[in-house]
């Protein structure tokens, strides 16, 4: 059985990055939503997504 814990983007092993480039493409008319965090949580997190965009190249 596979287990995922829950944590804040830049915390975990998820790639972000190829799932920011794959939102990013045309065809994927997707939102990118951070949830079920703290106001605090929530300024780290976004720097975070922010990063791993721009490191891959992907605009918001």
């Amino acid at each position: 059985m596979l287990h995922l814990d829950e944590v804040r983007p830049g915390e975990g092993a998820f790639d972000h990055g190829t799932r920011l480039t794959e939102l990013a493409k045309p065809d994927a008319d997707l939102p990118v939503m951070l949830a079920r965090l703290s106001n605090a949580e929530d300024n780290e997190a976004a720097a975070s997504v922010r990063m791993v965009a721009k490191n891959a190249g992907v605009p918001f």
